[in-house]
């Protein structure tokens, strides 16, 4: 049978790694290097080099004037340490999310327009709507 001391130093470990390890990426990390994003340059590259440049995109649309337009998506959620507290947690929200996003528009094989963009946000709280 476990200690009262044990046992709370295993809750206390526990606590630490979800708070070390409670977050969570999802997407294309190449679209953060902005050397590489600084290399995607409208009316000189191609969808080749893009492609090798940032990888496939998360999202491919075509616009009625044949433009082609490649769309990538890096999202990252950090878990907050309020949302392990009873009670506590329901009000203060569960993450902070981070989403970054790369717009790439081709008129036939070539770069038209780069777009870049981010959004910081958070969420998962009662007094959220």
């Amino acid at each position: 049978m476990a200690t009262k001391k044990s046992l709370t130093v295993k809750v206390i470990a526990g606590i630490l790694l979800i708070l070390l390890f409670g977050c969570a990426t999802h997407g294309n990390e190449q679209i953060r290097d902005q050397e590489r994003v600084s290399k995607i340059l409208p009316g000189i590259t191609t969808k080749a080099e893009v492609t090798e440049l940032v990888g496939k995109p998360t999202e491919v649309t075509f616009s009625d004037d044949g433009d082609e337009t490649w769309k990538y998506i890096l999202s990252k959620a950090q878990m907050r340490a309020s949302s392990l507290i009873p009670v506590v947690g329901l009000f203060t929200g569960g993450a902070d999310t981070q989403t970054y996003t790369l717009t790439v528009r081709f008129k036939d094989d070539i770069v038209k327009s780069v777009g870049k963009g981010e959004m910081t946000g958070g969420g998962g709280s009662l007094l959220d709507k």
